[in-house]
């Protein structure tokens, strides 16, 4: 018998929209921690009706940096969204897995850009 714990985003969000980064944060706190002791974890955006990137980037997107694509799929559950939000976190994911999978061309590349040497 696994453990589960489901986390309600508009509760972490305080309302029904999900778009501060801190608020991102706390979800990716929330789920890795779950996630680091084996814990099937459930992230339902029921009556969230605002969705952004920067906070699917903070929440989920950041997982991929942490855990294997494979260990995430077998732990991690998205319920409630809307067609258009799946959309959105199918694309978060991908430039996610993309961004780790070259993270040091990625912020070489950045610095380049910006002038930044060090």
């Amino acid at each position: 018998m696994s453990t589960q714990l489901k986390i309600n985003v508009y509760e972490i969000v305080g309302g029904d929209s999900a778009i501060a980064v801190e608020d991102g944060e706390a979800l990716f706190s929330r789920i890795k921690n779950a996630i680091s002791n084996g814990v099937d974890t459930e992230v339902n955006f029921a009556n969230v009706n605002l969705i952004v990137s920067s906070f699917l980037n903070a929440g989920i997107g950041q997982l991929y940096g942490e855990f294997d694509e494979i260990l995430l799929k077998s732990k991690l559950k998205v319920t409630g969204l809307s067609e258009d939000d799946q959309e959105l976190l199918v694309k978060v994911i991908k430039r996610a897995k993309e961004y780790f999978a070259k993270k040091e061309t990625f912020n070489k590349v950045i610095k380049e850009n910006l002038g930044d040497d060090t």
